[in-house]
């Protein structure tokens, strides 16, 4: 009864739904009033399925962890004490697997293939001979850059450019 007397108080509530159930029940075969309620719940229903998918896509991103972050190409610029080296940049890929390969640029050469993870904030490669090399991470706002600073080398910096 509280359902029906809040959907046939007016007609421009704005819960069409029950507005059209309040209709329906109180002119029972009026084909135009069932009409127009239907109409009002396909609007609704596109809204409610238009505002579902916006939610979805946009929660989406939020879970993203590190490893999803930086799976793709990377240019390598190398910088030791602050001053960049000059040394032939890298071409680094990042892989879904785990992996990673890196390239000199220009040639295409393959320098090395290693194994990558996340632990916390640092980034560990792992090589075939099971050496490790840790590095510290921070990703851009828009992460198109990844900051790499070396556990072993103080000094050393190697800042990584989506490409």
């Amino acid at each position: 009864m509280f359902l029906f007397t809040i959907a046939s108080a007016s007609p421009t509530i704005p819960f069409p739904l029950l507005s059209f159930l309040g209709y329906a029940f109180k002119e029972r075969n009026n084909y135009k009033t069932i009409r127009r309620g239907l109409k009002i719940i396909r609007k609704q229903l596109l809204l409610i399925g238009i505002t579902l998918v916006l939610l979805i896509v946009g929660l989406c991103g939020c879970s993203s962890t590190p490893e999803d972050k930086i799976i793709g190409d990377w240019i390598s610029k190398m910088y030791d004490d602050g001053d960049y080296e000059g040394r032939p940049d890298l071409h680094y890929i990042f892989y879904q697997n785990g992996t990673c390969c890196a390239y000199s640029i220009g040639h295409y050469e393959l320098k090395n293939c290693m194994d990558y993870s996340f632990t916390g904030q640092q980034l560990i490669f792992t090589y075939s001979d099971g050496h490790k090399t840790i590095y510290n991470y921070s990703f851009s706002s828009d992460y198109k850059q990844v900051t790499l600073t070396s556990e072993n080398y103080p000094n050393f910096t190697d800042i990584l450019e989506r490409q």
